[in-house]
């Protein structure tokens, strides 16, 4: 399934993503084989999701070497962020799905945050509902996928830094849903559907040249 680029779509779950994933696993496997290699993102939990496959794969240093290997495997390169956990965007161009692929740094922070993000949303049925009005309700006001990944982030923020799971506060999550969906609802106001860039990492990311 092909993307308008800077929109975003949501689809309800569909079990081929994880058939998509354990496919390229394999591939994956035998050009990275002492690398964890980890279905993620919404895909890889039973909530509503863009139609892609988000795979990571953790390694002890990010080299170009690897990115250069992945490219041979039909890959294409289309950023990173320069950030403490080294993170670099991969896309595979790929039927149903498209696959989009993160090369990270092995217990980096990037590679901490989104296993544990993923481990929150499969222990606790209440937060992936709570989520998934989420998404529904930033898409239903603005399909600009820098808005959508802004807002959703600070949403994916604040459940990292607050979450506890022996004391989840479902409350205060829905009401940082409720305030996430009402700060966006706002910037959609102010800005509309111009080409500003939001993306909360707009001021690091590196994107390959046309």
């Amino acid at each position: 399934m092909k993307l308008e680029k800077d929109k975003v779509q949501i689809i309800e779950h569909d079990p081929l993503f994880e058939e998509v994933f354990n496919k390229e696993y394999k591939r994956l496997k035998n050009a990275f084989k002492h690398s964890e290699i980890l279905h993620v993102g919404s895909s890889s939990v039973p909530i509503p999701s863009k139609p892609i496959v988000d795979i990571m794969i953790a390694v002890s240093i990010v080299k170009e070497t690897q990115v250069k290997k992945l490219e041979s495997l039909g890959y294409k390169f289309i950023g990173y962020v320069a950030n403490n956990g080294a993170r670099i965007f991969l896309v595979l161009e790929n039927d149903p799905y498209d696959i989009y692929l993160h090369l990270v740094r092995k217990n980096g922070k990037c590679y901490k945050d989104t296993k544990r993000f993923k481990d929150i949303l499969l222990k606790n049925a209440d937060i992936r509902q709570i989520y998934s009005e989420l998404k529904y309700g930033l898409v239903k006001a603005s399909d600009n996928r820098d808005m959508y990944s802004l807002h959703k982030g600070s949403f994916i923020d604040f459940l990292l830094e607050n979450h506890d799971e022996n004391t989840v506060d479902l409350e205060a999550i829905r009401r940082k849903k409720e305030e996430v969906l009402v700060d966006h609802a706002y910037t959609v106001r102010l800005l509309g559907e111009t080409k500003i860039k939001l993306n909360k990492y707009s001021d690091k990311i590196k994107m390959k040249p046309k």
